[in-house]
Parts: structure tokens; C-alpha cells; sequence
């Protein structure tokens, strides 16, 4: 993250509220594994949003969630994760006032990964025409056994 994002007219995102608080970076044969706080129902993604012009002159309104390497649990099934702002630095990312990049790189490291836990869970997530809190629920123990929740 650098002058290219922020210093050219990209503001900083509402906190999302994904997933009641998971992530869902990881699919195999059996579900997706979902990465979920222990602690909070709120994960805060840092994002970045910008208006401008497009080449035919419409109005576009983009979007990006920033990444970061993976802590330890992500690193496991993936190389980045999206940086997620403990609660405490929620109000210093979303200031609207202008801030030099380097103000906020101590933000963009990975999440602790202690805060957070994995769980298999169904390929239904991946549905938009499904929602509801049943689609966390974990899915079934994988052929010969074994939990398909980490915790």
C-alpha cells in the first residue's frame, strides 16, 4: 500500500461484516475451511474505495479489500489474507482526515492467527442464492474418520 492507492484519491472502507466474522479463502472435495474469530462476530477487513472517470466518462465506483502474507493458520492453505484491523484500530483506519501511508503501515500485518480458528464447512457458501447461519455449520467428519473442525 502506497502512495498509489492512498495518495491519489482512495478512501478508506467501512469495516465489512463478512460471513458473521469468517473468512472463506480455502476449497477442497470435502467443503470450503473457513477462517472465524474466537473472540469478536466482527472481522474488519482494511478496504479501500475510490469514484472516478471512466474512459467513456461514466462514474465508476471501485473497490478493493487490502492483503497482507498469511499468518501461521492461513499460511497453511494460502499465501495472503486480507488485513484484518483489530477492533481497537477500527476509528484510526476509517479517519476520513489525510494521512501519509506510512501513518497506517504498522495496520497492515497479518491478524494474530491465536484470534482465530478454522472449520469445514459445506460448498453451499459459495451459492449467492444461499444465505442463513446454517451455511457455517461444519460439514460432515471427511471418509475414515476425523473432525472436520480445527480448533
Amino acid at each position: 500500500l502506497d502512495e498509489s492507492a492512498l495518495g491519489k484519491g482512495a478512501k478508506k472502507v467501512r469495516p465489512s461484516e463478512i460471513n458473521h466474522g469468517n473468512i472463506a479463502p480455502s476449497v477442497d472435495q470435502l467443503g470450503v475451511t473457513c477462517a472465524y474469530a474466537l473472540q469478536t462476530q466482527v472481522l474488519t477487513f482494511a478496504g479501500l474505495w475510490e469514484t472516478w472517470k471512466g474512459p467513456d466518462g461514466a462514474t465508476v465506483e471501485s473497490c478493493t479489500i487490502v492483503t497482507t502474507e498469511a499468518n501461521a493458520l492461513i499460511g497453511t492453505f494460502h499465501h495472503r489474507m486480507p488485513v484484518i484491523l483489530p477492533e481497537e484500530a477500527r476509528d484510526r483506519w476509517l479517519d476520513p482526515a489525510p494521512r501519509e501511508p506510512s501513518e497506517l503501515a504498522d495496520l497492515l500485518v497479518p491478524f494474530p492467527p491465536e484470534r482465530l480458528a478454522l472449520r469445514t464447512v459445506t460448498t453451499r457458501v459459495n451459492s449467492p442464492a444461499r444465505e442463513g447461519p446454517d451455511l457455517l455449520d461444519p460439514a460432515p467428519p471427511a471418509e475414515g474418520g476425523g473432525d472436520s473442525i480445527t480448533e
